[in-house]
């Protein structure tokens, strides 16, 4: 029997007992389109066809001979085959992925410009890696001026240097309103790896209803 194509008109000449009475999947050999094969109308009654034989045929076809022009067979291993360069991409894209982030800090600290791109995406640079201890704030007065002086220290945790975020000092109501916030740059540029560094800022005429203090670490380097 002749086999066409629909979606290329490649034509194959195929023996009548590889479809089987009951049609098959066939793939076209140029093209690759799919298709189901009826039987053939006047496929003869007296065909001799073993319904196990042809069974088994349909569910492990035979490859065919280099170069013969016949439509393949479609298998699910064959499809498999077809998904494995996707899987391949997919695993790699998300390799990238996963390792940008776990190491975003170590990839900050090698190319600065990249915390920009962090920050646009609302991901953290320092989440467990720098952190703040030690902090402690008191009111003082020098030359007759009153001024809030906080202090404290940045320790990295990690094992790599980290460029050193800039520490952020919020004041807030009794309602926890954010009454007034600054921001401190220490002369350190990074934290050396499983150290600390020391930092005091301080600030003065502060509104009179801050009640409540909060002293964070920036997103983004400096």
């Amino acid at each position: 029997m002749i086999l066409t194509c629909s979606a290329c008109a490649t034509r194959f000449l195929v023996d009548p007992a590889a479809v089987g009475r009951e049609g098959r999947h066939v793939r076209c050999a140029k093209c690759l389109h799919v298709w189901f094969q009826e039987p053939p109308l006047d496929l003869p009654k007296s065909l001799a066809i073993d319904d196990a034989q042809a069974a088994a045929a349909r569910r492990k076809p035979q490859p065919l001979r280099a170069g013969a022009n016949l439509p393949a067979i479609p298998t699910k291993r064959s499809r498999l085959r077809a998904a494995l360069p996707w899987f391949g991409l997919l695993s790699f894209v998300a390799a990238i992925t996963l390792g940008g982030y776990l190491f975003r800090a170590a990839i900050v600290a090698s190319w600065p410009p990249a915390a920009k791109l962090y920050d646009t995406l609302g991901i953290a640079l320092n989440e467990h890696a720098l952190k703040l201890v030690g902090v402690s704030f008191a009111r003082k007065d020098r030359d007759g001026i009153s001024f809030l002086e906080v202090s404290g220290k940045v320790v990295n945790e990690s094992s790599t240097t980290l460029q050193l975020p800039e520490i952020r000092v919020i004041l807030r109501d009794a309602q926890g309103n954010i009454v007034y916030q600054w921001r401190h740059r220490t002369e350190a540029g990074s934290v050396p790896a499983e150290g600390e560094i020391a930092f005091t800022t301080a600030r003065s005429q502060l509104p009179a209803n801050a009640e409540k203090l909060e002293v964070t670490l920036t997103d983004t380097p400096r």
